[in-house]
């Protein structure tokens, strides 16, 4: 039962988490500060990513690693904004960890879609699946070109934390 809870909880921050993420990378991409949406975002992604930390399990999983570097990249974001103000290099730091976080909640909320939807079951692939590293590469090599066009735009532009 608090399985099942923990479980929904977490869905529900995490799909919150991607749309704020989304429209927080949207801003970094124009080069503006994303002060309400990255907000959302880091509280959602947090909150989820702890809550996905609480749920019990036998062995580590691709979930609770996730989880963990979200954590360690939320933890970075908010440092480089409310601890260092984004002086100096802080400003690449914190468009690169919203980027990152982002990919990872996404990641995760793929892979826990087709583990828990039964209408996905079917077409759950394992991580040796080579269509399934083809997918994740083809992913992450977006979202690293979406980081460098995030910093180099988030760089240039004056913020007012």
């Amino acid at each position: 039962m608090i399985v099942s809870v923990l479980t929904f909880i977490y869905f529900g921050l995490e799909l919150i988490a991607i749309g704020a993420g989304a429209m927080a990378l949207f801003r970094l991409l124009t080069g503006s500060l994303p002060n309400k949406w990255a907000v959302l975002f880091l509280k959602c992604s947090l909150v989820a990513s702890v809550t996905a930390l609480l749920v019990p399990f036998q062995h580590f999983t691709l979930t609770q690693e996730a989880a963990m570097l979200s954590v360690y990249g939320t933890g970075a974001a908010v440092l480089a904004w409310r601890k260092f103000h984004f002086m100096g290099v802080w400003k690449s730091i914190f468009a690169w960890c919203i980027t990152l976080v982002l990919y990872l909640n996404i990641v995760v909320a793929f892979t826990q879609a087709f583990k828990r939807i039964s209408q996905f079951k079917p077409m759950n692939p394992t991580q040796f699946d080579m269509t399934f590293l083809v997918t994740q590469s083809v992913v992450l090599a977006i979202f690293v070109v979406l980081g460098i066009v995030a910093v180099k735009r988030f760089k240039h532009k004056p913020t007012h934390p």
